[in-house]
C-alpha cells in the first residue's frame, strides 16, 4: 500500500523523513475524506461536495473519525492546501524526470 511505500521510500534514502510525514498525513487524510464522501452518497463517488449542508455532514464525519476536526467553512481550503502541499513534493521528487516527459508535468 501507500503508506508501507513511503517508509520503503525513506528507509531506501529516497525520502527524507520530514517530507514522508507530510506525504503520510495527508493521504491519510485525503483517504478519511473520500471515506466521508462515501458514507454520504451511498456510492463510490469522489466529487467533493460545494453545498453548505454537504459540507456540515462531511465535517461532522471527518471530526467523528476522532482524528480530524476542520470546521465546515475550512474544508475547500483545507482540501486545497493538502492537495497543494503533495502537488509540491511529487513536482520536487520528479522534477528531474519532467524534463524529460513534458506531457507528465
Amino acid at each position: 500500500g501507500t503508506l508501507n511505500g513511503i517508509a520503503r521510500l525513506v528507509s531506501s534514502g529516497h525520502l527524507d523523513s520530514a517530507t514522508a510525514q507530510t506525504l503520510r498525513e495527508n493521504y491519510i487524510f485525503l483517504r478519511t475524506l473520500e471515506s466521508g464522501i462515501r458514507l454520504m452518497n451511498w456510492t463510490a463517488r469522489h466529487d467533493f461536495p460545494t453545498d453548505g449542508q454537504s459540507l456540515k455532514r462531511l465535517s461532522y464525519l471527518l471530526g467523528s473519525e476522532g482524528r480530524f476536526s476542520v470546521a465546515a467553512h475550512q474544508l475547500p481550503a483545507t482540501v486545497a492546501r493538502v492537495q497543494k502541499e503533495n502537488r509540491q513534493v511529487f513536482q520536487r521528487i520528479f522534477s528531474r524526470w519532467l524534463d524529460h516527459f513534458p506531457q507528465l508535468s
